[in-house]
């Protein structure tokens, strides 16, 4: 094995070897790195491009990184394994993290798996307000969804302006508890009756019609309006509950 002067082993983490792949992914495509698509780095990483990963031109070895492309080669077995285990682990992580806002019949493939998409999302880390919807769940449709918010906020409007601008004080929190989930469900009613709109002249499937019209940002919005519903719930169990009856 290579060594440094001070003959310490020299370590070349599988990482190098996955970012060359990728970086042939891109160049033979002709795409920026950030949207390739990371499943394609398997092509030179085993696949049926593996010859070719090592061809000339390689990229220039970064500055102040220790080794260079021909010993990566040399350990390129020994790495290859590890390479492949990190693409197959962000693609599964990314399916499971984007499982609440896929489309609702699940009848087409999801979209490719960027790579600068993934990055983004570890960057962000995880958002604990959106919880994982069941395997399998046939529940409503988006669009479904954004009519449920829609019609929600009607109630609580109406329950509002029943018990008018001031609430006694002893119901006070809980008042001021569904203003603020009006305001925050009334966010999203414009696009709600958009949508209502092209959903009644729709075409092709549910899922073809979500691909078109609700983009990953706005399922996201809508998860997290909901979970903002299920809390707003706990929250009026206990302001409107005595001790004596939660139990």
């Amino acid at each position: 094995m290579p060594t440094r002067p001070d003959s310490t082993p020299l370590r070349l983490p599988s990482s190098r070897l996955l970012a060359l792949a990728l970086w042939r992914a891109g160049t033979d495509a002709d795409l920026l790195v950030d949207d390739v698509p990371l499943h394609r780095a398997l092509w030179w990483l085993g696949g049926a491009r593996a010859d070719e990963l090592y061809a000339a031109p390689l990229p220039a070895w970064d500055y102040g990184v220790v080794g260079k492309w021909t010993r990566l080669q040399e350990r390129h077995a020994e790495l290859e394994e590890a390479a492949r285990d990190v693409v197959a682990w962000h693609t599964m992580a990314e399916a499971a993290e984007s499982r609440p806002y896929e489309d609702s019949d699940r009848s087409l493939s999801p979209p490719p798996l960027l790579l600068g998409a993934r990055c983004r999302a570890i960057a962000a880390g995880p958002d604990p307000q959106n919880p994982p919807l069941s395997d399998g769940c046939a529940g409503p449709i988006w669009v479904q969804r954004l009519r449920h918010i829609e019609h929600l906020h009607a109630t609580i409007f109406s329950v509002l302006d029943h018990h008018g601008p001031a609430p006694q004080s002893t119901q006070g929190p809980f008042g001021y508890a569904l203003r603020a989930l009006s305001a925050a469900l009334a966010d999203v009613l414009p696009t709600a009756r958009y949508l209502e709109r092209l959903w009644a002249r729709r075409g092709g499937t549910v899922s073809q019609w979500e691909r078109a019209h609700l983009p990953p940002a706005l399922r996201e919005h809508v998860v997290a309006l909901e979970c903002i519903v299920n809390n707003s719930c706990l929250l009026a169990f206990e302001l409107v509950l005595g001790p004596d009856e939660k139990y």
